[in-house]
């Protein structure tokens, strides 16, 4: 089985949204000429493809007509609402996950996995966006935009204020969302193939203090799991090693001016 991967397409910022249907379509389907040049068979999506739901769903369309089999998960942005006219349409930031999720069913070769296990070529494949747990809340609300980003009507809600004096309303708590992500990961037995969108703790430390943000703590399940593969996304660098059994990588597109070269492809048999 020959797969290609990618993650953090963050397409609204490599296609504007405000173009017109017609203007976004070209642009989108040039897009996709460039940075899917040749048809596959199998290809993974590890998380951010985009701030809006209409240009993912001519993206994947025009994606399923380049590959046998797509298969997709969510990532931090996919769930933000960054406008008002966005945060009055979904209201929350699950309704808006939904929303990608059914767009994604009325694709017969697309598959969303969100705690969910797939079978293709005899492989294993689960996949989920999973989360992060946070310490210093004070510290993540002023460096994250995950913090005023998402949403989630169930309950919580924490008012503070910038450094301008002006007013803040959080309605996300990250450490319940984060118990409850990791819960669909304690429920997995066994997989050959594994996509997150936030990767387990890496070998690397940057030491910079927002970095916590972006692994979660995984090591026991991976040596629990043992996948062949681990595909992730998040951290906007390309990974590739192994640690025990499994190889983890990371190809992201990212945004076009954290680009300094060309974006290739990540492509492998298995």
């Amino acid at each position: 089985m020959r797969i290609d991967l990618i993650s953090d397409i963050h397409l609204d910022f490599w296609v504007s949204p405000k173009l017109n249907d017609a203007k976004q379509r070209k642009a989108i389907e040039r897009f996709v000429e460039t940075l899917f040049p040749k048809r596959g068979e199998v290809l993974f999506i590890a998380g951010d493809t985009g701030h809006y739901n209409n240009q993912n769903e001519l993206l994947l369309r025009l994606l399923s007509e380049r590959y046998a089999r797509i298969l997709v998960t969510w990532g931090n942005h996919d769930l933000y609402l960054g406008s008002n006219s966005m945060l009055k349409k979904y209201g929350d930031s699950s309704n808006r996950l939904n929303a990608f999720k059914r767009i994604c069913d009325t694709l017969p070769n697309v598959t969303f996995l969100d705690g969910d296990t797939v079978a293709y070529e005899g492989m294993r494949i689960w996949g989920s966006g999973l989360w992060y747990g946070v310490e210093d809340m004070a510290h993540w609300r002023a460096t994250m935009s995950d913090a005023s980003r998402i949403v989630m009507n169930n309950g919580y809600r924490f008012v503070d204020f910038d450094d301008y004096g002006k007013r803040c309303l959080y309605r996300f708590d990250p450490n319940a969302f984060y118990k409850r992500e990791i819960e669909k990961l304690r429920n997995l037995k066994d997989a050959d193939i594994v996509m997150t969108h936030v990767p387990p703790m890496l070998p690397d430390t940057i030491g910079k203090s927002w970095e916590r943000y972006y692994r979660f703590e995984g090591k026991a399940h991976l040596e629990r799991i043992r996948p062949k593969l681990w595909l992730f996304g998040h951290l906007h660098r390309r990974y590739d090693f192994t640690y025990g059994s499994t190889r983890l990588l990371c190809n992201p597109l990212g945004y076009p001016d954290e680009r300094k070269e060309p974006f290739q492809l990540q492509s492998l048999e298995i």
